[in-house]
């Protein structure tokens, strides 16, 4: 049982209400040797433990034998207990757990689904990049053109190989596919809503796949503003203060107090980063030592920042904890202080959404 474990009171208290809140949506809960597939409409959640690079793996099977045999697009998020792929059009989850039966993982059908990943892509291209095939500043587009002409080739075999090795657990998934054959783990299949509410379990994953865009448009849980405030208050930011130059801190937003300042000398001139040395950069700044293009970017981000914490507080922080969000990002977002809580985290969301449109657009 839970008991078993090294946890704190408040860890095991926490952890039952969570699997108590699951159990309230009629779905059990999943274990090793109990793998539960979920059907919410486009979206297919499975729950199983296979790690990181397991679930990695399964799910870029799965993807590929969807592709090949619905002739459908999927895409898929993971963590190191659930699979999560979405598709332009539902499916049932009895149809997937078939699929898993069935899948026989020859080598060849393994690396031609490999090949059509990011993390496959990109370690073509740093050992196109090793090998002298092309430039060291080399960008990802180039490697796509020119990952055709690279078929058989030794660079193609040490990309396939290091992409196994770094991101996609093979073994993990053939185990767990002989163990369901030998009846040692049993899957099940669930049908729920998105539009209902939804297992903390499953939530897990929605939080992951929402900045991203990957919730089919007009199907997005109803509480939605939930997931990306639980998301954002689960993030750390580090704290560092420009008056003192001695306190930097490194926290979750949602142990934060509404407001900041320095622990060391109580000023409130604390400003928000993600770099882990700027102190140092503070202290370049104090003695007029000159900074790096990028140290100096950094400082002149924390700077804003500052005056941010200062009008806003803590949700000038939520604000700032998000993927992609700046001090300017932030700061347009906060003008609408009065908004409500609701469109403030939505906002957010929003702007997540386009740095990872920008970036991939730049990356290409």
């Amino acid at each position: 049982g839970i008991s078993e474990y090294p946890l704190t009171k408040e860890s095991i208290e926490y952890a039952k209400k969570v699997l108590e809140e699951h159990l309230k949506c009629g779905i059990p809960i999943p274990t090793s040797n109990r793998i539960i597939v979920e059907g919410l409409g486009r979206i297919i959640i499975i729950h199983v433990p296979l790690g990181t690079n397991g679930n990695r793996a399964l799910a870029t099977i799965l993807s590929s034998k969807i592709t090949e045999k619905m002739r459908m697009n999927v895409r898929r998020v993971t963590d190191p207990y659930r699979v999560a792929l979405i598709t332009p059009n539902p499916l049932n989850p009895e149809s997937i757990i078939e699929l898993i039966r069935s899948l026989d993982l020859e080598e060849e059908d393994i690396v031609n689904a490999l090949k059509n990943t990011h993390e496959y892509q990109w370690k073509l291209l740093h050992v196109a990049r090793r090998m002298g095939v092309v430039e060291k500043d080399a960008k990802i587009s180039k490697i796509r053109g020119l990952a055709a002409y690279l078929e058989d080739t030794v660079a193609e075999k040490e990309a396939i190989r290091e992409a196994i090795q770094d991101y996609f657990d093979i073994k993990a998934v053939k185990r767990f596919i002989e163990e369901i054959r030998a009846g040692r783990v049993k899957v099940e299949a669930y049908k729920s809503r998105i539009d209902a509410e939804i297992s903390p379990l499953t939530r897990q994953i929605l939080v992951q796949a929402l900045p991203h865009g990957l919730i089919p448009k007009g199907e997005a849980p109803l509480n939605i503003v939930d997931i990306v405030k639980e998301r954002l208050q689960n993030r750390e930011i580090i704290l560092a203060c420009i008056h003192c130059r001695k306190w930097m801190g490194r926290y979750k937003v949602k142990y934060l107090p509404e407001e900041i300042v320095c622990p060391k000398c109580g000023a409130k001139a604390v400003g928000a980063t993600h770099r882990e040395d700027i102190l140092k950069i503070l202290g370049k700044w104090h003695r007029g030592i000159k900074m790096s293009d990028d140290e100096k970017k950094s400082f002149e981000e924390f700077q804003r920042s500052i005056s941010l914490i200062m009008s806003y507080g803590k949700r000038a922080l939520i604000a700032l904890a998000a993927r992609g969000v700046g001090p300017t990002t932030a700061a347009r977002i906060l003008k609408g202080y009065m908004k409500t809580e609701e469109e403030f985290y939505l906002e957010i969301l929003e702007a997540e959404k386009e740095y990872l449109r920008t970036r991939m657009f730049w990356e290409g």
